[in-house]
Parts: structure tokens; sequence; C-alpha cells
């Protein structure tokens, strides 16, 4: 249960840095708010990992 968690906070995370990302490019440019999807990237390849490991201990 602890990492189903884990993968969802991860998920909501990426949500939340793309959200966050989109908003910075309307109001500051690509320039400032790359970070954002960046962080979104890794949010979303950390998910996929935690979904993937839960998957497989699940088995």
């Amino acid at each position: 249960m602890k990492s189903k968690l884990r993968a969802y906070m991860w998920l909501f995370l990426s949500i939340l840095c793309f959200a966050a990302g989109i908003h910075q490019t309307f109001y500051r440019g690509i320039g400032e708010s790359y970070i954002f999807f960046i962080f979104t990237i890794f949010a979303l390849l950390f998910f996929l990992y935690h979904r993937n490991r839960h998957k497989k201990n699940s088995n």
C-alpha cells in the first residue's frame, strides 16, 4: 500500500509541475519556466518506476 501511495504522489507532483509550468510560460516565458517541465518529466518517470515496481512485487 505504501508503494502505491508513493507512486500516486509522484503522479500528483507531475500534474502540479505541469500546471505550474504552463502558468509560468504564459506570464514569464519559456526561459523561466522550463524547469517545471523538466520536473514534470522526472516525476512521471518516478511514477512509472514505482508503479511497475509495485506490479512486480504483487505478482
